[in-house]
């Protein structure tokens, strides 16, 4: 998906449009002022999984976890999607 640039009077002119757009398709919009960035518009739905992302990145033990699994995966140490779903109905813990 592409973010386009748009300068602040023609967001302004197609701001319902802008909306339903970014909605519907996920599009983003750099919106401008003189030629400066000022502003962004994308969808609520995408600004809290961005929300969400920066939490995860925010918790030490999250980013320590993920820290892990990119060293397992380096190193091979993969699971199937059958080896995680049998784990869990079993009730195994990695």
């Amino acid at each position: 998906m592409a973010t386009e640039t748009l300068p602040i009077t023609a967001a302004r002119k197609e701001l319902l449009e802008l909306v339903d757009k970014v909605d519907h398709t996920l599009a983003r919009y750099i919106i401008t002022k003189n030629g400066v960035p000022k502003a962004m518009l994308m969808s609520f739905e995408e600004f809290e999984g961005w929300l969400e992302a920066l939490d995860i990145l925010d918790d030490p033990d999250w980013v320590k976890a993920l820290n892990q699994a990119k060293r397992e995966v380096k190193k091979g140490k993969l699971l199937s999607f059958e080896e995680v779903v049998g784990r869990k109905q079993a009730g195994v813990r990695s």
